[in-house]
């Protein structure tokens, strides 16, 4: 599929939605091949892994997924709008993608024209990741 997508246009993306990795076997669980899949994607989801301490102090993290992501070379699509953790862990770890830092209901029912209020905390993590696109073009330059 994605060649026949690419055939139409090589300027488009390809994206899915395996999920990530999260501890569980998913090629049993779920039947998700990510060596079979990824290779042909330049996107995917993941929802399902957390970020944060569990209650005996254990690191949860999508660092995971992440570096599966780079080994595929692809950014993950995940949703950080309701954690400055989550936005620090994809700036860190996610190829320059800060993640969905709006709520699913900006594009649920078309309502994606509804300006979208952010807060500060959320600006200053766009703002950070917009210092860091320009450092990484100037030094892309540079070497030019």
């Amino acid at each position: 599929m994605a060649q026949y997508i690419r055939s139409l246009n090589p300027e488009v993306a390809v994206e899915c939605n395996p999920h990530g990795l999260d501890g569980r076997n998913s090629m049993w669980n779920e039947s998700v091949d990510f060596a079979r899949i990824l290779p042909h994607t330049n996107y995917f989801w993941t929802e399902g892994e957390q970020t944060g301490l569990a209650d005996n102090g254990a690191l949860l993290s999508k660092i995971r997924t992440f570096k599966m992501a780079r080994t595929f070379d692809n950014r993950v699509f995940i949703k950080t709008n309701d954690s400055p953790l989550k936005m620090a862990e994809a700036l860190a770890y996610n190829r320059e993608g800060i993640g969905l830092i709006g709520g699913m209901e900006e594009m649920d029912g078309g309502n994606y024209h509804t300006p979208l209020p952010l807060t500060q905390q959320q600006k200053d993590y766009i703002r950070f990741l917009k210092i860091i696109l320009i450092i990484i073009a100037v030094q892309q330059i540079l070497q030019m």
